[in-house]
């Protein structure tokens, strides 16, 4: 696993998930679906895509 990826992996997916729960059932609003990925993105998310390409480009 990559070190970014275990990052955003332990809370991450939580938030993410529950993000996804709480806008199909009426609890936020489907407006903060960006901004909970753009804080995402600056909190590693970006970083591992980078790892990702590096690895794939490495093994292709």
């Amino acid at each position: 696993m990559l070190v970014a990826q275990r990052e955003l992996d332990t809370r991450g997916g939580t938030e993410a998930t529950d993000l996804v729960n709480d806008i199909v059932s009426g609890r936020r609003k489907t407006g903060e679906w960006k901004s909970f990925w753009t804080e995402w993105r600056s909190q590693g998310l970006d970083r591992m895509v980078r790892e990702f390409q590096k690895s794939i480009e490495k093994n292709a």
